[in-house]
């Protein structure tokens, strides 16, 4: 992002990141002079990035149905949420229409311009200690929760509906990596996917000036 936009962008820009975790990169950028907005569903997380700076602002939200943000954005950081989501068109649409610029980063499909989804529910026998970055669904998460893959097309296609224009980032390739079968990316005919991508965007709104 640095390289992208450079460190002098930053200074003064009003950011939001959703799905923040523990708040490490909102923090970074609030070092870099923004006023930073921190999101996620999980309380814990809130509670360490509040821990850690008390000026970021902080809301527990639910990416897949609540949007409570009040405001415009220069910048929203939308970094590895929105496979965990089960209606991941929801954010992203609210997001386009809250910001000029949107950085988005997402494992992915290949192939189509559709979005599958999967079930994610965590621990699994595969990655035990891997609970708090899986779908949530409900105040502890179930058995239910959902994910999604979306495809390249479909990110794209959804960005220009929102007035976006958007950049993939293709130094070389971003993250290519197996999908464990836990993820259950099966159908009748096929023994499931067994590798996956993910991707990296910097979007903008239309004649937006950087």
């Amino acid at each position: 992002m640095l390289d992208h936009y450079g460190r002098e962008f930053f200074y003064g820009k009003r950011m939001l990141e959703v799905g923040c975790g523990d708040g490490t990169i909102g923090n970074f950028f609030y070092l870099l002079g923004c006023e930073v907005v921190c999101s996620d569903v999980r309380p814990e997380f809130l509670e360490e990035v509040k821990r850690r700076n008390e000026e970021i602002e902080v809301h527990r939200v639910d990416l897949n149905t609540e949007w409570p943000f009040e405001g415009h954005f220069d910048i929203i950081l939308h970094l590895g949420v929105l496979y965990h989501l089960e209606n991941p068109e929801f954010s992203i649409r609210k997001a386009c229409d809250s910001c000029d610029h949107l950085v988005l980063d997402s494992e992915l499909t290949i192939g189509g311009t559709g979005i599958h989804t999967l079930p994610e529910v965590a621990p699994t026998k595969f990655f035990s200690d891997e609970g708090n970055d899986h779908a949530f669904d409900g105040e502890q998460g179930d058995q239910t929760a959902t994910g999604c893959r979306p495809s390249i097309g479909w990110i794209e296609q959804t960005f220009g509906d929102g007035g976006f224009t958007s950049e993939m980032y293709r130094q070389g390739t971003y993250d290519n990596h197996p999908f464990p079968i836990k993820l259950g990316w099966k159908d009748e005919t096929t023994t499931g996917w067994v590798n996956g991508r993910r991707g990296l965007w910097f979007a903008k709104r239309e004649n937006i000036d950087d």
